[in-house]
């Protein structure tokens, strides 16, 4: 989605600067709005982007067709805390803001149902390569996660294998999470997940994410 309604420099950096757009499909942190010369002399506005993630700065011209002003899709985000792999819930906070992408703003982190807090902070995840990776859709297989999950060991750890579906051992117990309840939905048995009762309207959801 193209926007062409900036005004000037001072227009396209306040609703730009500091928030997560596209560029393709790779999700992009804007730095800053600048004005410089071309090869040509003539002066041409770029923006000073990082890919999520990296350090490295980069630019594009404002008039590339590669920028994608669509809104990006949320939901889990796999991380480690630093003790066992862990989860928390991306979501954009439904207000109407003055941003065109995701910022510090509107991005809002929730906890993982079986979860009393987690230790993630906006202003780190939203320049994050977590972030980016849930953005593009890049998640682990079902068996991938449950095998990071099944490792000796008592405290729980949570693993996404889709954007709207987790796995989360607590204990001896593994259950099946979705992003939208705060209740596990489902247990998984015999290595597989199932349902429970109130929650068998996800199964082709959840077969679609296995």
């Amino acid at each position: 989605m193209k926007y062409n309604g900036f005004y000037d420099q001072d227009h396209m950096r306040m609703y730009l600067r500091r928030s997560v757009i596209r560029l393709g499909d790779e999700p992009i942190f804007i730095m800053e709005v600048e004005r410089v010369r071309n090869k040509a002399g003539k002066r041409v506005l770029k923006l000073v982007y990082r890919i999520l993630g990296e350090l490295r700065d980069r630019r594009v011209t404002v008039k590339s067709k590669r920028i994608n002003f669509e809104p990006v899709s949320l939901g889990f985000i796999n991380y480690h805390d630093g003790f066992r792999d862990n989860c928390v819930i991306a979501s954009r906070i439904p207000s109407r803001m003055w941003k065109i992408g995701l910022s510090q703003n509107n991005l809002n982190l929730t906890v993982c149902a079986g979860q009393r807090k987690h230790n993630t902070h906006v202003e780190i995840m939203i320049q994050s390569r977590e972030l980016g990776q849930t953005i593009k859709n890049n998640y682990p297989s079902y068996a991938e996660a449950l095998y990071r999950i099944e490792g000796p060991g008592e405290l729980y750890s949570t693993v996404a294998f889709h954007r709207h579906f987790a796995i989360q051992k607590r204990h001896k117990t593994i259950t099946l999470l979705y992003y939208k309840f705060n209740i596990p939905v489902g247990m998984i048995k015999n290595r597989r997940p199932e349902l429970r009762r109130p929650f068998e309207f996800l199964k082709e959801h959840l077969e679609g994410a296995i």
